[in-house]
């Protein structure tokens, strides 16, 4: 077996458990990075400023405005057919619980914001924890962990329909993991703060 071979395989395994293991701080030694210009750090442990998750991004049951964060991915491997995102909450000792689920982004697109229309770029979003399609931010009571990943895919299309959920997104990712098709992983993540209305507010 030549040392290709075994770094090949030993690369598929740490992309199947950062897969299969949402809770686990994954991030390969390629150039591929994901960031937001308003958070995000490598790990929950981390305590800087930068680690808060804005109001804005927060659910509506929590009186917020739900906006999608803005995110920008650099240096993706040349032959990325498309990105999966995955926005979910990792605290959950049972299983993660997602904010959002999209995958067939295209190849071109390498930022996402409030402003994006998924199906207007040729997306597909899938059903969050909320039982919605989209974007469903946060309402924590106590503090969260939610960890954002873009997954860089070989194929143009995984031909999922929308209804899918979290986990039928985790099983065909894996899928691809297996043979090859998944090129690379970049995450970042954020805490999510419970709400203290009598508090002052971050922001207007």
């Amino acid at each position: 077996m030549g040392f290709s071979t075994v770094r090949r395989r030993t690369g598929v395994f740490v992309l199947a458990l950062c897969i299969l293991t949402q809770s686990v701080t994954c991030q390969t030694d390629s150039d591929f990075r994901i960031e937001s210009p308003e958070f995000g750090v490598s790990s929950c442990s981390d305590t800087s400023s930068m680690a808060l998750l804005p109001d804005k991004h927060f659910g509506t049951n929590c009186g917020d405005k739900n906006e999608l964060p803005q995110l920008t991915w650099n240096d993706a491997p040349f032959n990325a057919g498309s990105f999966a995102l995955i926005i979910a909450d990792t605290s959950s000792s049972r299983k993660p619980v997602a904010h959002l689920i999209a995958w067939d982004i295209p190849a071109s697109v390498t930022s996402l914001g409030s402003q994006t229309n998924f199906s207007t770029i040729g997306a597909v979003t899938g059903t969050n924890g909320n039982g919605d399609t989209g974007y469903t931010g946060p309402c924590p009571e106590k503090h969260a962990c939610v960890k954002i990943s873009v997954f860089a895919l070989r194929p143009s299309s995984l031909e999922l329909p929308s209804s899918r959920t979290y986990e039928e997104l985790q099983k065909k990712l894996l899928e691809l993991s297996e043979k090859g098709n998944l090129l690379d992983i970049a995450s970042l993540y954020t805490i999510a703060v419970p709400h203290q209305p009598d508090r002052v507010r971050t922001e207007a």
